[in-house]
């Protein structure tokens, strides 16, 4: 995790950690393809290329996610005309 004008910012990974609750790695990224969770490609010291995300904005995504009803609703079963 790095820190940059006063957000944190971290891989995939160490977003992940960072949150728990199950969230993995390719659910970070995934949030970043269709919930358009800020990534920016970086290179780390060691020349290799990286992917940064937001921290604050994957704590939002993900506890709207889990506040959210999933799935479609469906119709309750009624028994003999009863709810």
């Amino acid at each position: 995790m790095i820190q940059v004008a006063g957000e944190w910012w971290g891989t995939a990974a160490e977003i992940a950690d960072q949150i728990g609750h199950g969230v993995t790695a390719a659910t970070v990224r995934r949030w970043a393809e269709r919930d358009d969770l800020t990534a920016v490609r970086t290179v780390d010291r060691a020349g290799r290329r990286q992917v940064r995300y937001l921290l604050g904005e994957a704590v939002v995504i993900e506890r709207a996610k889990r506040h959210a009803h999933r799935g479609r609703q469906r119709a309750r079963r009624t028994t003999n005309g009863l709810p």
